[in-house]
């Protein structure tokens, strides 16, 4: 899953990561409205990092979190 953020070259911040692109622009028209008037500094940009997936997560856990759902559907089923 990709993240976007949103960079100030003229204040040097960068926002945390959103995972949808619009939560990004919404972040950065807050941003310029606060800081610089409504203005968009020259430079400003939106990059996109990695963020995380399931293969990020450790092979115990996922195999604990797929055990635990199997539990949780068998409880299901057999009520």
């Amino acid at each position: 899953m990709r993240r976007h953020v949103y960079q100030c070259p003229r204040c040097g911040t960068e926002s945390r990561p959103y995972a949808l692109r619009g939560l990004a622009h919404a972040h950065a028209d807050d941003h310029r409205r606060q800081h610089h008037g409504g203005d968009r500094p020259i430079g400003e940009t939106f990059v996109t990092v990695p963020g995380t997936g399931w293969r990020d997560v450790p092979a115990e856990q996922r195999f604990a979190t797929i055990l635990l759902a199997l539990i949780v559907v068998a409880v299901v089923i057999l009520r």
